[in-house]
């Protein structure tokens, strides 16, 4: 017959007491783990909404809109019709505008919002309005030795392209807003 001492007694709530306190432990691990997601995401969600309330003002879309209407024939052109010289407004609202990608783009590169969500977000727009200006920018940084400017603009371009290409998007498209020959002809 088994004999049950003080000793086996012991060591066997020694036992239970260290099995229950590495399942407490990997439980809090657990929801510590989906707590910490949680907020991510929460951040993420706040991060790119908060960005994203240029959108619903009346004089946000008017200045989106005369963004979007800018037409050049080359970098002359671009700054006989829109440098910072001839017209203030034009250049007050390229910087608006290359800041706001420029933060969007930041934030996907140091992670704080998903690349996909920012995707699902604006991604196409991203992708056809740095194809309309991306050269620009290009030219300026060397132009006017700003070597980070609209740096961050480029690689959430870069981001966006790869998302775009999986899905089978065309990423070449530049970004316009007007009711063009091209548009109707794909009416009919």
């Amino acid at each position: 017959m088994v004999e049950i001492t003080y000793q086996i007694v012991l060591s066997t709530l020694q036992t239970i007491a260290l099995i229950v306190g590495i399942t407490y432990y990997l439980i809090i691990m657990r929801n510590s783990q989906r707590a910490q997601q949680l907020q991510l995401e929460t951040r993420q969600s706040q991060a790119l909404t908060s960005m994203m309330q240029w959108q619903t003002s009346k004089e946000a879309w008017r200045d989106h809109v005369e963004w979007s209407k800018m037409d050049w024939e080359d970098y002359d052109d671009f700054e006989d019709k829109y440098g910072s010289d001839v017209n203030p407004e034009h250049y007050i609202l390229r910087q608006i505008k290359v800041g706001y990608y420029n933060r969007i783009g930041l934030l996907i590169k140091y992670g704080v919002i998903d690349k996909n969500f920012a995707y699902d977000m604006g991604g196409t727009e991203y992708i056809q309005q740095w194809n309309k200006y991306g050269e620009i920018v290009k030219i300026q940084r060397e132009l006017y030795d700003i070597p980070n400017y609209g740096i961050h603009w480029e690689y959430l371009y870069d981001e966006m392209v790869k998302i775009a290409k999986q899905k089978g998007h065309d990423t070449t498209v530049k970004y316009h807003i007007s009711y063009t020959d091209e548009i109707k002809q794909k009416m009919t």
